[in-house]
């Protein structure tokens, strides 16, 4: 138990909480990074859609919705449960991780994604709670019980 608390004191002091602007600035490089998986995945599926299908307006279609949904979906808990960093966090030295320090498995990081979703519909309320409290961590976040830390530099091979 000893060695369990001494753990959670090193990690908790050699973790940075980053600032708004980084966590913006990552968000958008993934952002871009998305856009371009969606189209890819909507030509996809409207010319498959329109040649085997032979429907005319797929777009309008639930399980095309759903689709692209599941794209986003899975560039997020992929990078999340691969290495707790999309490729935008990547760029920018954050990471997603537990509260207790532990790497995202499957349901904390599907309890995040659905939790961002929240924060996204509130018009992104959920986002700005970054700026108030001590934490500095987002709604979803705090209902996924996870938290962004700022990696260290490592120097280049």
């Amino acid at each position: 138990m000893a060695t369990l608390f001494a753990l959670n004191m090193i990690t908790s002091t050699t973790h940075y909480t980053p600032g708004a602007a980084r966590i913006f600035a990552a968000f958008v490089y993934d952002l871009v990074l998305l856009i371009g998986l969606v189209l890819f995945a909507a030509t996809l599926m409207v010319m498959l859609s329109q040649s085997l299908l032979n429907i005319e307006n797929p777009g309008a279609s639930l399980p095309f919705r759903l689709v692209l949904f599941g794209v986003i979906a899975g560039f997020y808990l992929w990078f999340w449960t691969h290495g707790g960093q999309t490729l935008g966090m990547r760029a920018w030295r954050l990471e997603v991780i537990t509260m207790n320090g532990a790497p995202l498995t499957l349901v904390p990081a599907i309890n995040r994604l659905f939790a961002g979703c929240l924060s996204c519909l509130t018009g992104g309320l959920g986002i700005f709670l970054i700026w108030f409290g001590t934490d500095k961590r987002t709604l979803h976040d705090r209902l996924a019980g996870t938290r962004l830390i700022l990696r260290e530099k490592t120097a280049a091979k």
